[in-house]
């Protein structure tokens, strides 16, 4: 579909957002709304849809003569679609939001100058709201300072929504893994981590929703395998203390209630267990 192009002027860069799609209209319009919502006009949106059935086109259509690109076809995943829509990205900054996920006001803005202050090419991320299906707040997930060697070792992760990163970075550590499904983001970040500095930003983001269709054990458990094979690809081996304090840990963890999980990860400074396990709603 057109749309009508922002262009870029000194000292404001055209930021590109990627959009992943699948069956999320109930949601979808919201997330859009809250990009098309900052105060940095600059905005180039890329939605790829992966064939929703859903009201999602209907949606889209609604908002046909704002900055939004968007094509709906069957792909591989959620990578393949971020991949899609990253080769078509023209901005100098880049990011993702899921079409379920929320940007906070301020959020591109805040991104910009922070990349903008810089010493060079960067990553950039901040705190996260938790809300509900409905939008209230369930509690702000602070974000770790993080290292690279930390990622590795303790499965300590950027907060991807609300994250942004130079295009450099991009061109340098190329796009994501499509062979990975659920941890597909972590790998990106590591990659980026061995290259460029994260920056955590001082301030809320996004927020995350979760909703019943995002909660799935069985999915949970295949997110976590593929995060310590993530792990491992970046240098966690088996005779390193932290690749069997996370696998007793996450064991453990699984004998106890729920909602004692849940309150356990929050008091480490992680997120609950949906939060912390579960896919990024795309098969």
């Amino acid at each position: 579909m057109p749309m009508r192009r922002a262009e870029p002027t000194p000292g404001r860069p055209l930021v590109s957002i990627v959009v992943p799609s699948l069956n999320q209209g109930r949601f979808i319009e919201a997330t859009l709304r809250s990009i098309l919502e900052q105060d940095w006009t600059c905005l180039e949106i890329l939605v790829v849809d992966g064939g929703s059935t859903d009201e999602t086109l209907e949606v889209l259509g609604r908002l046909e003569g704002e900055p939004i690109a968007w094509t709906s076809e069957p792909d591989r995943g959620q990578s393949d679609a971020l991949n899609k829509g990253l080769r078509r990205a023209r901005g100098e900054i880049l990011s993702y939001l899921n079409s379920d996920d929320l940007l906070l006001p301020g959020a591109v803005r805040a991104a910009v100058e922070a990349l903008a202050s810089a010493p060079g090419p960067a990553v950039v991320y901040g705190d996260l709201d938790v809300i509900d299906g409905d939008g209230r707040l369930l509690y702000r997930q602070p974000a770790p300072a993080l290292t690279r060697r930390r990622m590795i070792d303790r499965g300590q992760y950027v907060t991807q929504p609300g994250s942004f990163w130079s295009r450099e970075v991009q061109e340098e550590v190329g796009l994501f893994d499509e062979g990975l499904k659920y941890a597909m983001d972590q790998d990106f970040y590591l990659r980026a981590a061995a290259r460029f500095p994260l920056i955590r930003l001082p301030r809320a983001q996004a927020a995350f929703r979760m909703h019943e269709a995002s909660k799935t054990s069985e999915s949970a458990e295949r997110m976590w395998r593929e995060a310590l094979r993530v792990s491992e690809r970046h240098g966690l081996r088996p005779w390193h203390a932290w690749y069997w304090i996370r696998r007793a840990r996450h064991r453990g963890l699984r004998l106890l209630p729920r909602t004692i999980q849940a309150r356990l990860l929050r008091l480490a400074g992680r997120p609950d267990a949906e939060l912390l396990e579960t896919p990024r709603k795309r098969p």
